[in-house]
């Protein structure tokens, strides 16, 4: 399946990388701002969003993101953190959703 590319942010899109909406040193800053050190290409080797046939696939770190997300509230559910990240302006500046993005589905997030 080939990943899907989301949308470049905008300057409509500023609010998600906004100095002050995220506190430095805050989980969610690091996964907005240093996603690649935190989940590097090396740990998705073998996602299926690499092959070029069938269904876009969400890109492996925007899913691990929202586990990790998911798992620093206690007792979120898969379903909970995916309605969370569509309302919720940390979460989509964390995850670097734009706003018309909708985020990943509970099924998504199961599968991966």
């Amino acid at each position: 399946m080939p990943t899907k590319n989301l949308r470049i942010l905008s300057f409509e899109d500023r609010l998600l990388y906004d100095p002050d909406l995220l506190p430095a040193g805050s989980l969610l800053w690091l996964l907005r701002d240093h996603q690649e050190y935190l989940l590097p290409d090396r740990l998705f080797v073998g996602w299926r969003g690499e092959s070029k046939t069938g269904r876009l696939a969400w890109p492996a770190r925007t899913l691990m993101s929202l586990l990790v997300l998911r798992h620093s509230e206690s007792w979120q559910t898969r379903k909970g953190a995916t309605e969370k990240a569509d309302n919720d302006k940390t979460w989509r500046a964390a995850l670097r959703l734009s706003w018309e993005e909708t985020p990943p589905k509970e099924k998504s997030l199961r599968e991966f």
